[in-house]
């Protein structure tokens, strides 16, 4: 019996051996499984993480450049208004120059030969002078005398009974 016992006694440490050493196995297998899960996840955060910060760099690099961008485009078109107030200023330099030009070489008897010769013109004669002085009575009464060119008219000879001092002057020019 004692050997019967000795082999049960073998047996069941035989089968506490096996028991243990499987659970060992398990365990390590358990923990190699637990530590890949920790490192995948890890890694996963780790990924995660640099494709956050990544986005996040080329948001911001991406709001800078725009920013830069707008600063440039607007500096290019300050630069070109000042250069084209700058050609404006020239250009009306040059007008004046031209205008002062030109005044300068009109020749008053090249115009009075123009106007006599080409287009009819010509000096107004004492008649057609009208002198207006500071106290003028702008209505012409009936019957009134008036000097003209140190002539005297009668104002029926010339308008009609009620007519203005204007409607005088214009028709007298005539």
């Amino acid at each position: 019996m004692q050997l019967a016992r000795l082999r049960q006694f073998d047996h069941n440490e035989l089968y506490r051996e096996y028991y243990n050493k499987a659970r060992n196995e398990k365990l390590k297998k358990s923990q190699e499984l637990l530590a890949q899960k920790k490192q995948r996840h890890k890694t996963k955060r780790r990924t995660e993480f640099l494709t956050s910060a990544f986005v996040l760099c080329f948001i911001v690099f991406g709001l800078l450049y725009a920013v830069v961008y707008r600063y440039a485009e607007i500096f290019e078109r300050n630069y070109n208004i000042e250069s084209l107030e700058r050609e404006i200023v020239a250009l009306e330099r040059e007008i004046e120059n031209i205008n002062g030009q030109t005044d300068s070489t009109i020749v008053l008897q090249n115009v009075e030969y123009v106007a006599i010769n080409d287009l009819g013109m010509q000096y107004p004669k004492p008649e057609q002078i009208i002198y207006l002085n500071q106290k003028w009575d702008y209505k012409i009464e009936d019957e009134q005398e008036f000097k003209i060119a140190n002539k005297e008219y009668r104002s029926s000879s010339i308008l009609n009974h009620n007519y203005t001092a204007l409607v005088n002057v214009w028709l007298s020019d005539e």
